[in-house]
């Protein structure tokens, strides 16, 4: 084995090209090198060890730790019968416990009407709160629409 002094290559860790390449010692303290030159850069840094090594030294990984799963909420539909549940429409009624397909959260259940106009629906995401009976405005008279102009 050949003992390190400056001047001398060795294996390490560049921190500039973020790989494991060949080095020259510039310093050394005691018999660790200190600082080293990079051979394919040229940049002077302090002595980093291969990262090869850090990771054949490295203890095996635990297994990943399951996540609990969480209960379905009371009431909520995961797997609804498409032939039961309405589209939801914001000009719609709806009464508790009826089942609605979102066009963007899916199947839920209304679990209470609001007094002015909504409803919370429970969706496998979570509780949403909808509008129920909104009638859409009609177009002012006398102003053309976009497609007419």
């Amino acid at each position: 084995m050949v003992s390190l002094a400056p001047g001398v290559d060795v294996e390490g860790y560049c921190s500039r090209c973020k790989m494991d390449l060949m080095h020259v010692v510039v310093a050394m303290v005691g018999t660790r090198p200190r600082r080293v030159r990079c051979r394919t850069c040229g940049s002077e840094h302090f002595y980093h060890p291969p990262q090869r090594l850090k990771t054949a030294a490295r203890p095996a990984l635990r297994p990943a730790r399951r996540a609990r799963r969480q209960p379905a909420p009371v009431g909520l539909v995961l797997e609804p019968d498409p032939a039961v549940s309405r589209s939801y429409c914001p000009d719609g009624d709806f009464r508790e416990g009826e089942v609605l397909h979102h066009f963007k959260f899916g199947y839920g259940v209304v679990e209470r009407r609001l007094s002015d106009g909504k409803i919370e629906v429970r969706f496998t995401s979570g509780p949403r709160l909808l509008v129920m009976n909104q009638i859409a405005a009609p177009e002012p008279a006398g102003q053309p629409s976009g497609a007419d102009a």
